[in-house]
């Protein structure tokens, strides 16, 4: 089967170049990440997981075939990760930014989903540590506190990286920037969890973020039902509702 290349995200656009060294980072069965020296990271990932800021979606990609050890070279257009070549100069680029226009809904309106999300996350394996740990922790914490949930939980992006990437989203569709102080913080704080989350805090403050959670975002303002594992799975099995928890959480806190 031909492996094709639908789209590049435009953080990942940004990235490429052949001034720097690339390795591979880590290898799923759906996805791989590569990353350069400066620590900016490309993810190759198959269709079904959707489009991002720095993610290249392929369609075909043999993930199984790629080790960690298999080199890394991006040159004149194409990417050439052990055997495989992928010609990149023609594909399309995805605009992660988020462009939506906030409608004003009530702070019942923002429990009752978060209210649905939280039962979501309570119907999973880690239902324990959402309710004995997780969710007391997050209405306890202030919002100076926030930057202490960095690396905090489990996954790839664990689970108070995604809270936190919510957060800084619902700020900014509201405020439309965010204190330098905080942004100062937040960035000191990133060493304590793992290169692909620090990544995603990054594109949240540069307010972009993953296709299936700006449909998610839109459909919450528009008042539309959303689905527990449906536009979310597809950006980690608790990842999506990790993140929708902290933006809701972000106008609990913020709507009169």
């Amino acid at each position: 089967m031909q492996i094709k290349v639908h789209f590049i995200g435009d953080i990942a656009s940004n990235y490429i170049g052949n001034k720097y060294n690339w390795r591979v980072l880590s290898v799923h069965t759906h996805s791989l990440n590569i990353v350069n020296e400066l620590g900016a990271i490309v993810t190759l990932a198959s269709k079904e997981l959707g489009r991002g800021p720095f993610i290249i979606t392929t369609e075909n990609f043999p993930f199984y075939s790629i080790g960690k050890s298999s080199k890394v070279k991006i040159r004149d257009g194409k990417i050439e990760i052990g055997e495989i070549a992928l010609n990149i100069s023609d594909c399309k680029i995805y605009d992660s930014r988020l462009n939506i226009n906030p409608i004003s809904r009530d702070k019942e309106y923002w429990l009752h989903w978060q209210q649905s999300i939280v039962s979501w996350l309570l119907a999973t394996e880690y239902a324990d540590f959402y309710k004995k740990s997780f969710v007391p922790k997050m209405k306890a914490i202030s919002d100076n506190e926030l930057i202490n949930l960095i690396g905090y939980g489990y996954g790839t992006t664990p689970t108070g990286d995604d809270f936190l990437a919510g957060y800084i989203i619902g700020h900014l569709t509201l405020k439309k920037s965010i204190p330098q102080t905080f942004k100062y913080n937040v960035e000191k704080n990133l060493k304590k969890t793992n290169l692909i989350s620090a990544n995603y805090i990054r594109m949240a403050i540069l307010y972009r973020v993953n296709e299936k959670i700006k449909k998610s975002l839109e459909k919450l303002f528009l008042g539309y039902k959303i689905e527990p594992f449906n536009e979310e799975k597809g950006f980690g099995y608790t990842s999506g509702l990790d993140f929708l928890l902290g933006f809701t959480e972000y106008y609990i806190r913020h709507t009169v």
